[in-house]
């Protein structure tokens, strides 16, 4: 068990997932049963203690600070891919990563036809490939500070949905949430 300093919650390594996991009270009392168990002690000890132990868990954070997400490292389903290094690594708690991404990391791959779909939906027009590309390289690396939205409009058929799922593929669908345009007003300049 541990906690981010960036987000002051707990979270623990998850050996399946390959990755931590955010960590809640209820999460933390099964978790002490389970560890009072294992060592023999939870036919000794009353239900209010357990919980008096999981409470001070997660009161206590000074000596289970980890370390800061690490921005180049990417948990894909093969293992974890350092951005620096270009090597795929074994997955571990070491690399304090917090999501993974549902699919498996392959060095060779070529995408001749989302080049090709990303420069009809942009009309050939540069700046505006690089800013689709920027806002998916984010996606990617879980970078959410900026707190932003793409916002993609125009006529049906053109490649709005296209994107959205593309989006959606890249970082698994449980991994995003859809908002309705309720509330949204368009200005006029």
């Amino acid at each position: 068990m541990t906690t981010s300093p960036e987000t002051e919650s707990c979270y623990i390594y998850d050996e399946t997932a390959g990755h931590y996991k955010p960590f809640n009270e209820a999460q933390l009392r099964i978790f002490v049963v389970q560890v009072l168990s294992d060592i023999g002690l939870k036919h000794f000890l009353s239900q209010p203690y357990m919980v008096k132990v999981a409470s001070n868990l997660l009161v206590f954070t000074g000596d289970l600070t980890g370390p800061k997400h690490n921005r180049h490292l990417i948990a894909f389903e093969n293992g974890v891919l350092d951005l620096k290094t270009k090597q795929l690594q074994p997955h571990g708690p070491q690399h304090w990563v917090l999501y993974k991404l549902p699919y498996l990391y392959d060095l060779s791959a070529k995408a001749p036809v989302w080049e090709q779909y990303i420069h009809h939906l942009c009309s050939g027009q540069v700046d505006r490939v690089e800013t689709i590309r920027a806002w998916l390289w984010c996606l990617l690396r879980g970078w959410m500070e900026s707190q932003t939205m793409m916002h993609v409009y125009g006529p049906g058929g053109t490649g709005k949905t296209v994107l959205a799922l593309v989006a959606t593929a890249l970082v698994g669908k449980e991994n995003t949430v859809t908002t309705s345009n309720t509330g949204f007003v368009l200005m006029s300049r």
